[in-house]
């Protein structure tokens, strides 16, 4: 004989969905504990309450856990919901531009309109780290091929600082 033991032997009592041992065993102690403080006797003689006792009791034993369980799985989804949530917080505060603002939540705004207001959205633009002035500036400007003129006029660009 083989002194290793076989797992299709055990008792099917314990294996009863995906939180079941855990559940049961859970509300098992709970039950004890309510037995042992309602009588006089020791956890180790009330061991076997369950199994004996009457339907009443077992049934109520089997609302309970099915209570408990719902109260697990409700609460592993309003976990989830918060991680969730969590998360999404994270990587905003993450995104945040150096003048606080959200670069995504920014250019979702961006609408069609006149030069007047976009100057205003270009300032949000900088605030939010969407946009850098001058960081192109030191970069050599190419020329279009086969054009040798010398004269065309300097590209300039209006700071926002200029605007408020």
């Amino acid at each position: 004989m083989s002194s290793s033991t076989n797992t299709s032997q055990r008792p099917t009592a314990f294996y009863f969905g995906k939180r079941g041992p855990n559940a049961k065993n859970a509300a098992l102690s709970s039950a004890g504990l309510e037995v042992v403080q309602s009588t006089s006797e020791r956890l180790r003689e009330c061991q076997l309450w369950i199994q004996v006792a009457e339907k009443t009791y077992k049934d109520s034993f089997d609302d309970e856990l099915k209570q408990f369980k719902a109260r697990i799985t409700k609460r592993a989804a309003e976990k989830i919901q918060e991680a969730l949530r969590e998360q999404e917080e994270e990587e905003r505060q993450a995104r945040l531009g150096p003048g606080g603002l959200d670069p995504v939540e920014v250019y979702e705004e961006l609408p069609d309109m006149p030069e007047t207001e976009a100057i205003y959205f270009m300032k949000r633009c900088v605030d939010s780290g969407l946009w850098v002035p001058g960081k192109n500036d030191d970069e050599p400007k190419e020329k279009p091929e086969g054009s040798g003129d010398s004269t065309e006029a300097p590209v300039t660009s209006t700071s926002t600082e200029e605007v408020d």
